[in-house]
């Protein structure tokens, strides 16, 4: 669903599968990478991030927010997802904090990988890290680092496998 949402356009479907921390991590970069434009300038830059973080914003800058979002949504994927050739490559991937990682696969490509092996982002393979909540699982992170906050956000430190 993650997927489709992302290539689909759809921000509010899309913006509903992310944890409060990934939505957060993402409204602080856009903010951060126009921090010194005219519409920009004059905020106060964490409330404007913790406004458009929200899962519904009414904020004037939102719609600008979401158009580059999507955008940037649609280049984070690999080219083999864009083209409907993913699959699942491994089950779920339980991770030592609770996260749990899936797999994606380019479907043309075939590879054997090892329970417990952490495979990173690649041309064949895409790393979706999720996180359970009371709602169901939301996307917290690509690869097997959620972001940390700040000015800009950074990745996180990578997660083990649970032993």
């Amino acid at each position: 669903m993650f997927c489709e949402a992302s290539l689909d356009g759809d921000f509010p479907l899309f913006w509903s599968l992310l944890t409060d921390n990934l939505r957060l991590c993402e409204a602080q970069l856009w903010v951060h990478a126009n921090r010194s434009h005219p519409h920009v300038v004059g905020y106060d830059l964490e409330e404007l991030a913790v406004e458009l973080a929200k899962p519904q914003s009414s904020h004037h800058l939102r719609p600008h927010f979401e158009e580059a979002r999507m955008a940037m949504a649609a280049e984070t994927l690999p080219r083999f997802v864009h083209e409907g050739r993913a699959g699942l490559a491994s089950h779920r991937r339980i991770l030592s904090n609770g996260h749990e990682a899936v797999l994606l696969l380019d479907s043309s490509e075939i590879a054997v990988i090892p329970e417990g092996t952490l495979v990173t982002g690649s041309e064949v393979f895409h790393v979706l890290l999720f996180e359970p909540t009371d709602s169901g699982w939301l996307v917290a992170g690509h690869d097997y680092n959620p972001p940390k906050p700040g000015w800009p956000p950074s990745s996180g430190v990578p997660i083990e496998p649970a032993v």
